[in-house]
């Protein structure tokens, strides 16, 4: 094999390995793919004298230029800087691949795509990256040896020279012998950088992860929630809610189960969850009483929440509740009560700011069960359309709600055929994608009798 053909080949092994890593994540839609994978292949017959003449220069040096002043403008237009900096660096790769003429292009290709090896760790999170990573540990060696020998050749015989070109057309060099002794190279490199990558998991923390998402990633009540995705887990043990029930019955029970509803996500695409924002109507309001449904009764059992201050002014309540006691703020001496907002999906959230703790009440009726609301006819057709690609999994849905027609009891059917309690036979679906349904974040803890408090355990 002719050296200059090795060197292309493994260049462009190399440089497709860098950019399928970045298209495993989720900042590439499928027209981006294929963008870039056509670009991949049509650099491929990029050759002299084309990438000799000076206005095929000028043009990707224009066009590197104004792509980049147009992603600049996307992230200040409020696109994901992760987003526009992985794009820009797949058309880097695609321009470098365009000017294949020295040892130096070359080294740029394997730097770029070292860099989105790199930049791959934090944009995918599935086992095809370990494909890619074993790919990289094999080509690697190639691309390092070939880069340097085609460097050393330029500086002993000099760029454009026929003793170059003769050197290139070669057939000595790059032999069988050559790739087998090189691939021995990685069995070493493939040993250690295995032990880190199973002492070191990748949980997408770091430098590049803190521009990847439009909000902070974490277990809890943001504004979407990327499934797959890596994000700060909040597992500590520091107590973010408590809870105290008043009025408990005698002798207490060994646990009781609270389960407060907190954010709903109503749409989903690409894999993210997100949540449809809404101006939202006030609540009515009687003093420091917020109505639900009706103000609060005697016989209605009493839950006081002591809420520490969050990112989302989202007030949590239990199953039932019919009315909210939210203290004022006070300022200047007076009691400025609180705005509380009601969106579909049954979201509550407070404005105004909060210093510390929000302690407020929740009243539960002992006859009602659940939390309605009246959901126009526009919002149910979002809350259970089905994104393309996933017809399969809404003609599964329809076999296991059967002929049910309450909403309630469909949901009910859907839950306990996720949980493996269906007994009806019902084809097969790929188990990678992901019904969409309307979920809503939620907090339980069983709470022990001789504790006036609970620490909840967030989960969705």
């Amino acid at each position: 094999m002719r050296f200059e053909f090795s060197l292309k080949l493994v260049a462009y092994m190399f440089a497709g390995l860098g950019l399928i890593a970045l298209m495993l994540g989720t900042t590439f839609t499928a027209v981006d793919s294929l963008v870039v994978m056509v670009a991949f292949v049509a650099s491929w017959f990029a050759e002299p004298p084309l990438i000799d003449r000076p206005g095929y220069s000028r043009f990707w040096n224009v066009a590197a230029v104004v792509l980049l002043l147009v992603q600049i403008a996307r992230a200040i237009g409020g696109e994901a800087t992760l987003t526009v900096g992985v794009q820009y660096a797949a058309f880097l790769q695609i321009s470098r691949l365009s000017h294949r003429k020295t040892a130096a292009d070359y080294q740029q290709i394997a730097i770029l795509a070292f860099l989105h090896l790199i930049a791959g760790t934090v944009l995918s999170s599935g086992l095809d990256y370990g494909v890619v990573f074993f790919g990289f540990v094999i080509v690697m060696p190639w691309m390092l040896t070939l880069t340097h020998l085609r460097k050393e050749l330029e500086a002993q015989h000099g760029v454009g020279t026929p003793m170059l070109r003769a050197q290139l057309d070669s057939h000595e060099l790059t032999n069988a012998s050559f790739f087998g002794g090189t691939t021995l190279l990685a069995v070493p490199l493939f040993v250690l950088t295995a032990a880190m990558f199973f002492a070191f998991p990748r949980v997408g923390f770091g430098f590049l992860s803190s521009f990847g998402a439009r909000t902070t990633a974490v277990a809890g009540f943001g504004d979407d929630v990327e499934l797959g995705g890596f994000g700060t887990i909040r597992d500590d043990p520091t107590v973010v809610m408590r809870v105290k029930m008043k009025n408990r019955p005698e002798p207490p029970p060994r646990s009781i189960g609270v389960r407060l509803r907190g954010t709903s996500f109503d749409r989903y695409a690409d894999g993210r969850w997100s949540r449809t924002q809404f101006a939202g109507e006030q609540v009515r309001r009687l003093q420091d009483e917020y109505l639900l449904f009706r103000p609060p009764k005697q016989s209605d059992q009493e839950y006081e929440i002591i809420l520490d201050p969050m990112k989302e002014a989202v007030l949590f309540i239990p199953e039932g509740t019919v009315a909210l006691q939210v203290p004022p703020a006070i300022r200047a001496g007076r009691s400025r009560y609180r705005k509380v907002v009601y969106a579909p999906g049954f979201d509550l959230r407070y404005h105004g700011r909060v210093d510390g703790p929000l302690t407020y009440k929740a009243f539960v009726g002992r006859k009602r069960r659940g939390i309605s609301e009246r959901i126009p006819q526009t919002l149910q057709r979002r809350y259970v359309e089905v994104p393309p690609g996933y017809e399969r999994v809404a003609e599964l849905a329809r076999r296991v709600v059967g002929d049910a027609t309450d909403p309630r009891v469909q949901a009910q059917r859907i839950e306990r055929y996720l949980r493996g309690g269906a007994t009806t036979a019902t084809p097969s679906i790929n188990p990678t994608r992901k019904a969409k349904i309307r979920f809503t974040c939620s907090c339980s803890r069983p709470r022990p009798a001789t504790a006036s408090t609970s620490r909840p355990r967030w989960r969705s």
